[in-house]
C-alpha cells in the first residue's frame, strides 16, 4: 500500500507554488475560493499518489474526503475556537467559512486529478 513514486513531484510543487500565489495575492470571488479549493485536492491527491498504490477511484474518494473534513471542520467552527485564525498559515490552509460550492469545488478537483491519473499512466508509475 505505501511505495515511493517521485514521478508527481514536479506537480505537487507546481501547484503548491500556486496555491500560496493564489493565497497570499489574489483577493477576488472567483479564482481564490474555487479554483484554489479545486487545486488544493488535486494537490491532496498528487501527494497521496505520491506515497499510496491505491486504484484512482479510491485515491480521488480519499482526496475529495480531505476536503469535506476541512469543510466540516469550518461547518464546527473549529477554526474560530482553536484560534486557527491568528495563525496565517493555518487560516490559509483551514479556511475560515462553511461554503457547499466549496464540496462541488472538491468533487470537481478529485474528478481532474482522477482523470489526469488515469490519462497519464507514468504519474501512477512505480517502476
Amino acid at each position: 500500500m505505501f511505495h515511493l513514486n517521485g514521478r508527481p513531484l514536479p506537480a505537487v510543487i507546481g501547484i503548491l507554488a500556486v496555491e500560496i500565489y493564489i493565497g497570499v495575492c489574489v483577493r477576488d470571488a472567483w479564482v481564490r475560493p474555487y479554483v484554489g479549493d479545486v487545486l488544493a485536492v488535486v494537490l491532496v491527491y498528487a501527494s497521496l499518489r505520491m506515497v499510496l498504490v491505491l486504484p484512482a477511484p479510491a485515491l480521488a474518494t480519499v482526496s475529495f474526503l480531505v476536503g469535506a473534513i476541512v469543510e466540516a471542520i469550518q461547518y464546527l467552527g473549529l477554526p474560530e475556537i482553536l484560534g486557527l485564525a491568528r495563525h496565517p498559515l493555518l487560516a490559509v490552509v483551514v479556511g475560515a467559512t462553511f461554503q457547499r460550492e466549496d464540496l462541488v469545488a472538491y468533487a470537481i478537483g478529485a474528478l481532474i486529478a482522477w482523470l489526469i491519473d488515469t490519462k497519464t499512466p507514468w504519474w501512477s508509475s512505480h517502476s
